[in-house]
Order: structure tokens, then C-alpha cells, then sequence
């Protein structure tokens, strides 16, 4: 029997001093590769905190135990104007896992998207990874099914291919960027 314990969800545009540290350490225990080993690539890549808007951290006791930030830019994709939002860094501590933590952080995140007019939300993670999939997708997010590209802060350009996207407040523009065939240019820097 899981033991009960009482957490709440957050909302800041900036993470608070007092939470920084806790929050960086929670960040390195769940992606130790973006910490131990940033080359000047990963760090090229990743070049978009100006594109966070908001942070959702959840807390039990005052202590971090789960993270996401919500992100948006505007971009033209096919001669199209879309607000793009995302997710990124989402985390739960791991001996927090598999109890609905994550879950809320996410649909907070959606719901700070959707209350700021972002057309559509875009995320990159592990495809290949069933149980991600099936979590994103609770929330709407499917798999681009194709490359997306963008610019990193040196101007060099990079191609992946683990995008998926969810509706927010455009169907259409969701259709257009699900089923339009060339790769997904989602501006400078990956989320």
C-alpha cells in the first residue's frame, strides 16, 4: 500500500530563489545527460529559456517533487502564422512516480497553453517509448510521425525526429502541421 502524502501544484513565472537549487537538483536527477555531459551542442540546441513562460512545480512540504515549464514562440511554418506552445522538463522525482503527479502537472501546463491562445503544443521525447506516448496522449499529444528541425543559438540548423504535438486552440492549424509533409521548422532552439 502506497502511503499517503499531500502535495500542491504551483504556478511562477520565475522559480523562486528559495526553490532554484531544490528545482536544479530535481532537473539533474531526471535528465543527468543534459548535466553531466552538456557539450556546447546540447547546449547550442537547448538555447530557449526566453521562451518560457511559466513553470509549474509541484511541492510537498516546500520541496520540488515535480516539474514542467511552459513555453511558447511564434513561428511561420508554410507560410502559416502559429503560436507554438510546449512543454519541457517535465519531471516527477522518481520516488514519486506513477502517482497521478505528473499527470496534473501536465494538464496544468495544457491548461496555462490554452489560457494564453497557443494554437498548438509541441514536445520532444522519446517516441519510441510506449509509456510516454500513452502519457502524452492522455493530454491529446500524438507523434509528428516526421523530422522537425530548428536553429540553434549558433545559427547551426538540426533535424530530430522525436516531435509530438497536441491541439490547443486550432484544430486547423493542428491539422495543417499533423499531415503537411515537410519537416516541422519550429524556430530557434529545441524545448
Amino acid at each position: 500500500m502506497k502511503k499517503t502524502f499531500i502535495y500542491q501544484t504551483k504556478i511562477f513565472s520565475r522559480i523562486p530563489p528559495i526553490l532554484r537549487d531544490s528545482v536544479d537538483k530535481l532537473l539533474q536527477t531526471s535528465f543527468p545527460w543534459a548535466f553531466e555531459h552538456a557539450t556546447s551542442e546540447h547546449k547550442d540546441r537547448f538555447c530557449s529559456r526566453k521562451d518560457i513562460f511559466c513553470h509549474i512545480v509541484a511541492l510537498e512540504r516546500n520541496i520540488p517533487i515535480g516539474y514542467a515549464a511552459g513555453l511558447k514562440r511564434s513561428i511561420i511554418y508554410e507560410g502559416r502564422s502559429i503560436l507554438l506552445g510546449g512543454v519541457g522538463g517535465m519531471c516527477v522525482t522518481p520516488n514519486r512516480r506513477n502517482r497521478g503527479i505528473g499527470k496534473r502537472i501536465l494538464d496544468q501546463t495544457m491548461r496555462e497553453l490554452q489560457r494564453i491562445h497557443c494554437d498548438v503544443a509541441y514536445l520532444c521525447t522519446n517516441v519510441n517509448e510506449s509509456w510516454m506516448v500513452k502519457f502524452y496522449g492522455t493530454v491529446g499529444f500524438v507523434p509528428l510521425g516526421r523530422s522537425h528541425t530548428y536553429v540553434g543559438k549558433t545559427g547551426k540548423r538540426y533535424t530530430d525526429c522525436d516531435a509530438m504535438i497536441a491541439q490547443i486552440n486550432s484544430q486547423a492549424k493542428f491539422q495543417f502541421v499533423l499531415h503537411e509533409k515537410s519537416a516541422f521548422d519550429i524556430g530557434k532552439g529545441n524545448w
